[in-house]
């Protein structure tokens, strides 16, 4: 009797039975949480390759770019999709994964601050405590926090940082500093 020497592709129902119990095990809070602190990790690495970016752009026009605050959608001139097209490729980067899908849909999850329109990163001061970018949720306190009860923001000097109360302050976040108790830990 001559044996089939073709591999199998597929999984015995054993296997199968094993790997379903072996995840059955883990609680789905687990499971969960792991999964908000992965998506919590992809919006920072999201903000991080939007100042690569604005450094690109500052490089090639010596000033940073007039971006609008959020724009009616991702395409609009003036929105930093547009403005930042040449810099990056992949377009989820403008796109928090925590985010509700129906703000995903515009394209755009973040909100810039345009108080630094125009002008030089090295001519700005305490740039550690001056923000640029952060999720669009974080201007309405009723509006709960997308990572685990706090907001990604990037700040000036290109870190990005978890924290716990973010802009809510009206008509724009202009005043979100970590010295001005607006970005308290």
């Amino acid at each position: 009797m001559k044996r089939n020497s073709q591999k199998l592709r597929g999984y015995t129902a054993i296997e199968v039975l094993l790997v379903a119990s072996i995840v059955g095990l883990i609680p789905i809070g687990v499971y969960m949480e792991a999964y908000k602190k992965a998506e919590a990790s992809s919006c920072m690495s999201n903000l991080r390759n939007v100042y690569i970016a604005v450094q690109m752009y500052e490089m090639d026009f010596e000033r940073m770019p007039d971006i609008k605050f959020y724009p009616k959608s991702a395409s609009e001139k003036g929105s930093i999709t547009e403005m930042l097209t040449h810099y990056i490729d992949d377009e989820n980067v403008y796109i928090c994964p925590a985010m509700p899908d129906e703000l995903k849909e515009k394209g755009l999850t973040y909100i810039w601050n345009d108080n630094y329109n125009g002008k030089m990163l090295y001519s700005i001061n305490d740039k550690a405590a001056k923000w640029l970018m952060t999720e669009m949720t974080a201007v309405k306190p009723e509006i709960p926090a997308p990572h685990n009860g706090a907001y990604n923001v990037l700040f000036l000097d290109g870190h990005v940082e978890n924290v716990k109360r973010a802009v809510h302050i009206h008509p724009s976040p202009a005043g979100l500093r970590k010295d001005g108790g607006y970005c308290m830990r």
